[in-house]
């Protein structure tokens, strides 16, 4: 039963691994970007 317990703690982490990642690319890199470009408008 310990086994089975942390196998899904583990998925649940990888899960929101794989939707937290991608938001901090976001927010470090991109937005910065776009900040900079909409400056000329």
């Amino acid at each position: 039963m310990k086994v089975i317990v942390k196998i899904f703690s583990f998925t649940l982490w990888v899960l929101s691994a794989i939707l937290i990642i991608p938001c901090v690319f976001v927010a470090n890199h991109l937005y910065p970007l776009w900040v900079e470009w909409s400056e000329n408008f």
